[in-house]
């Protein structure tokens, strides 16, 4: 048995007992707030926020669903927060001044990816943020078909690109020399459009190939997509693995309907980091009056090391 496979034995094994901890805890179903960190730990942790605006913006967030996000991040504590979502950088600073103000996240980037609603995705960080990039013109590979999903497809022709730029950062972890590699994802929703989905998953994963596999790389947001999706199916092949296993009932569910699109994959490098007994999940809790997300916050612990 090579080292991976032992490694995915045992991540698979700490996950069970991960989603027993949730439900302990209350985590499950996002009506609970977080388990006892593990000493020395940090955590990372991913949140669909669904059009997170600030009142500068032509169509601002009630309040309610500001106050909502707000409450759940809190709650989940994460050192390192991927968000999917939110409207601009300065949204993002506005939302971090006025409802997460002693929360420490001293590091924030959002790039503009050109989305025809204008969204984008976003990380807040207690620790370094050393780089950033995003994609949004590359053609990540063919045309689109004239059908999707059997009805006319009006991108019929036209290149392939990201529908929403992944937007990738690297954080520097205290202590470390080297460090930690995030792609933060919203892949196109839609059941049509699971060639997309597949073709926007290949490009992540050459990307992250060219970066280097030897390197501790972590693809994580709303993936949009089923289990068996070829999209997954894709970065499973492109050496990706599911962190935090999410079939052991509604626990674990990353969504109010149940559901468990919003994941984080790890390489063989970043899953040594990653600590798949310390998972849980957080959301809105019972009144959700106003709020427009129905996603959770999704968190594991991350382990620092020597380097």
């Amino acid at each position: 048995m090579n080292r991976w496979t032992r490694a995915a034995r045992v991540m698979i094994l700490a996950a069970c007992v991960s989603a027993v901890t949730a439900l302990q805890t209350g985590c499950g179903r996002g009506n609970g707030g977080a388990p006892a960190r593990a000493e020395g730990e940090l955590r990372l942790a991913t949140f669909n926020v669904e059009e997170l605006a600030a009142p500068m913006d032509p169509s601002p967030s009630s309040e309610a669903h500001l106050e909502a996000v707000a409450k759940a991040i809190r709650r989940s504590d994460a050192d390192i927060l991927a968000l999917q979502g939110v409207q601009s950088l300065e949204a993002v600073r506005w939302f971090n001044q006025t409802y997460l103000s002693e929360s420490g996240y001293t590091d924030i980037v959002s790039l503009d990816v050109g989305h025809s609603r204008g969204l984008e995705n976003a990380v807040l960080s207690r620790v370094p943020i050393t780089n950033s990039r995003v994609w949004p013109t590359l053609k990540i590979g063919g045309k689109h078909p004239s059908l999707a999903g059997g009805t006319p497809n009006p991108n019929s022709g036209k290149p392939i690109r990201f529908r929403r730029s992944p937007l990738m950062v690297q954080v520097q972890l205290p202590g470390e020399r080297t460090p930690i590699t995030l792609f933060i994802v919203e892949h196109k929703g839609g059941n049509r459009f699971a060639y997309w989905r597949e073709a926007e998953a290949k490009a992540i994963v050459r990307l992250a190939s060219d970066l280097g596999m030897h390197r501790r790389i972590v693809v994580l947001g709303s993936f949009h997509a089923p289990p068996d999706d070829p999209s997954l199916e894709a970065y499973t092949e492109g050496g990706f693995l599911n962190a935090i296993q999410h079939d052991n009932g509604p626990e674990m569910a990353t969504e109010a309907s149940g559901d468990t699109t919003d994941l984080v994959l790890a390489n063989r490098a970043a899953l040594m980091s990653l600590d798949t007994a310390n998972t849980f999940v957080v959301g809105l809790g019972d009144d959700i009056d106003g709020v427009q997300t129905e996603h959770f916050v999704v968190v594991i612990g991350v382990e620092q090391s020597d380097d």
